[in-house]
C-alpha cells in the first residue's frame, strides 16, 4: 500500500464516517452502495452497467482547497442530519463520496455528493445549497486505484482513461472520482468514472 504523501485529495476528508457490514456483493463497499453489473472488458476500457438511476445529495464545491472542501462537507452533513437520516431508517453508512467535474459552455464546475440509497425525494434545502442529483442508468468506463489518494490523482487517472479510450478532454462533459473509504482507513478503494453518455460525438 502506498504511503500518504502531500495533501490528500480534499474529498477524502469530507467523508461521512460510517461502518457496517459490506453489502451488495462488493468487497470494497463498507455500507450501502449503488448496484451495478460488471461487463466484459473491451480492448480499451473496463465497463460497468448501472441498471437503475442513482440518487445523490449534492452541493457546490468552490475549489479543491481544504477550506472549501470542509465547507461543502459541513453543508452536506447538516442537510443529511436534518432531512435524510430519519428517512433512511438505517444505521449503515452510504458510499461512495463523489467528487464530480462538469462542463458547461463557459465554465467547469465542481460538486461534492453523498450517495442516497432511496428513490424518495428529500425535502428541499431552505437555503438552496443542497439538491438531489440523479446519475442515470447506463454504461460507464471506470478505473480503480488502491493508493492513498491526493489532489490531482483523479485528473491523472481521467487523462489515462481518455488516452486509452481514444477520447479527447473536450469531448467529455463530466467525470467523477468515487471514494469508498474514510481517511483513517488502512486500505483504500477509489475509482474514476466516465459515463458513456457523457462522451460527445461530433
Amino acid at each position: 500500500m502506498a504511503k500518504p504523501r502531500g495533501t490528500l485529495l480534499v474529498s477524502l476528508v469530507l467523508v461521512l464516517t460510517c461502518g457496517g457490514a459490506e453489502s451488495q456483493g462488493q468487497d470494497f463497499c463498507r455500507g450501502l452502495c449503488p448496484n451495478f453489473q460488471e461487463l466484459e472488458p473491451t480492448t480499451n476500457g473496463v465497463l460497468r452497467r448501472w441498471s437503475n438511476e442513482t440518487n445523490w445529495i449534492t452541493t457546490r464545491l468552490a475549489s479543491r482547497s481544504l477550506i472549501d472542501g470542509m465547507s461543502s462537507h459541513n453543508t452536506l452533513k447538516s442537510y443529511w442530519g436534518t432531512y435524510v437520516q430519519d428517512v433512511l431508517d438505517t444505521d449503515q453508512g452510504t458510499w461512495p463520496v463523489l467528487l464530480s467535474s462538469t462542463k458547461s459552455v463557459s465554465e467547469t464546475n465542481l460538486w461534492l455528493s453523498w450517495y442516497l440509497p432511496t428513490s424518495e425525494t428529500m425535502a428541499p434545502d431552505p437555503e438552496g445549497r443542497v439538491f438531489q442529483m440523479k446519475l442515470h442508468a447506463g454504461v460507464m468506463y471506470y478505473q480503480v486505484s488502491e493508493d492513498h489518494p491526493h489532489i490531482g490523482d483523479e485528473d491523472k487517472i481521467k487523462d489515462q482513461m481518455l488516452e486509452r479510450l481514444g477520447f479527447h478532454d473536450d469531448e467529455i462533459q463530466a467525470y467523477h472520482a468515487a471514494l469508498y473509504d474514510p481517511v483513517m482507513a488502512w486500505e483504500f478503494h477509489s475509482e474514476v468514472w466516465i459515463f458513456a453518455a457523457d462522451h460527445i460525438t461530433n
